[in-house]
């Protein structure tokens, strides 16, 4: 009865599928065939970096916005084509989520430590919240559609 013989110092044959392949030759075609699918012939910048700094998200270098939220529809820099993320309204979730997080967390503190009246909430929370607010819609906004261009998102459609 052999019980374990790799715990003794036995080598063992490595098994064979059908076509006689192992495991091993196996994943390296595959990895082989998905890195050269799935990775871009250049090297993108991070799509963070890029929505943050609001530059193209292929060069990082050609600015995204040519007004306050208005996509530019073509990138200066290396010409890549930003009609497609002109209508990108997803950043505002997370504004909502951000914001009342920071503000709604703020304003319990204040209220537990120092009490104040009804107006001094009124006069220090809704200038935060709109000066906050404006503050993320532009990066958030970039950030977005850099991660729509990083991971090749597109108009949901149905095959048929």
């Amino acid at each position: 009865m052999q019980i374990a013989p790799f715990l003794f110092g036995a080598t063992v044959p490595p098994a064979k599928n059908a076509r006689g392949s192992t495991a091993a030759q196996l994943l390296r075609h595959q990895c082989a065939r998905s890195t050269a699918m799935t990775n871009p012939p250049e090297r993108l910048p991070s799509p963070f970096a890029t929505g943050l700094a609001c530059r193209c998200p292929r060069c990082g270098e050609g600015p995204l916005f040519s007004g306050f939220l208005k996509v530019v529809s073509r990138c200066e820099s290396c010409g890549l084509d930003l009609t497609w993320a002109a209508q990108t309204e997803g950043p505002a979730v997370f504004i909502i989520l951000i914001v009342g997080f920071v503000i709604v967390g703020a304003a319990a503190i204040v209220e537990g430590l120092f009490h104040p009246p009804p107006f001094v909430h009124l006069l220090l929370w809704l200038p935060s919240v709109v000066i906050l607010a404006l503050a993320l819609m532009r990066p958030l906004k970039a950030t977005m559609v850099a991660l729509q261009f990083h991971n090749r998102a597109g108009e949901g459609r149905l095959d048929g």
